[in-house]
């Protein structure tokens, strides 16, 4: 009888290891340092430096099989030198030309680690299907920065929390 229970014990007791194990497994975090900023992503994304499409830096996710869109989710980070004497102006006209096309769901201004921020949440439609997309506009010696996470909206959810996080590890140095 003793040693019947010490049997359940043990497998009781390896059970809930395994149980704990797998439940608090988390997807490592990865530091992004650069002279000029830093990030922290999480490591199902993919990183790209290649500059393609004029980005400092892009995220990719590495796509499911089980998901019926082809759209791999991603951030990316621009630098604009633009012609705008000021972020506030760079971000109206931002937000008039996302109006023509789609529809703004979030349009704020922030304050980040020190520094203020403007972020915009918007959808746009394409060939019947739907995109959700998140853009923080940072400026730092004369220059600005857009940071921008595009999703396919019905993954969008998904991916809120952790990029959030991620966007809220951002620093202009």
């Amino acid at each position: 009888m003793i040693m019947l229970y010490k049997h359940k014990l043990i497998l009781f007791s390896f059970t809930l290891v395994l149980i704990l194990s797998y439940g608090c497994k988390k997807d490592k975090t990865i530091s992004l340092v650069r002279s000029n900023f830093s990030i922290q992503y999480p490591s199902f994304f993919e990183i790209d430096e290649s500059g393609e499409a004029s980005t400092i830096f892009a995220l990719k996710t590495k796509k499911k099989q089980d998901i019926a869109s082809p759209f791999i989710e991603n951030v990316n980070l621009a630098e604009d030198k633009s012609k705008y004497e000021n972020i506030e102006e760079y971000f109206t006209n931002s937000e008039k030309n996302i109006e023509k096309y789609g529809k703004i769901l979030e349009s704020e201004k922030r304050v980040l680690n020190g520094n203020n921020y403007l972020r915009l949440v918007f959808q746009l439609s394409q060939d019947n299907e739907s995109y959700t997309f998140i853009q923080h506009f940072h400026t730092h010696k004369q220059k600005f920065y857009i940071l921008t996470f595009s999703s396919d909206t019905r993954e969008f959810d998904s991916y809120l929390k952790s990029i959030d996080k991620m966007f809220s590890s951002f620093k202009l140095k």
